[in-house]
């Protein structure tokens, strides 16, 4: 299963997602039964080897070593650049 490298973000909300897609990085949620389990930032790389592989189930790792065996869930996309802004995580069970 592939498995890529995500940071926790701390500050939330349309300002912050900005500054983090121009450090070309993308905002992400991992959630699943009902409640949200963390805010995310993936590298725009590693999820473009992700989408091109198309597969929909991999893992993500954050800083601190925990790992999620997640699906891809929603992509939204950019209307004008046609490249990804969000993503949406369904955690899987263990």
């Amino acid at each position: 299963m592939m498995r890529i490298k995500a940071e926790r973000r701390e500050k939330l909300g349309k300002e912050n997602a900005k500054k983090i897609r121009k450090q070309s990085y993308i905002p992400a949620v991992i959630y699943g039964q009902g409640k949200v389990y963390e805010h995310i930032k993936v590298k725009f790389g590693d999820m473009m080897k992700i989408l091109k592989e198309e597969t929909t189930n991999f893992e993500i790792e954050l800083e601190d070593g925990k790992i999620y065996k997640v699906r891809l869930q929603d992509v939204q996309i950019h209307p004008v650049l046609d490249q990804p802004i969000h993503f949406d995580f369904y955690k899987l069970n263990d």
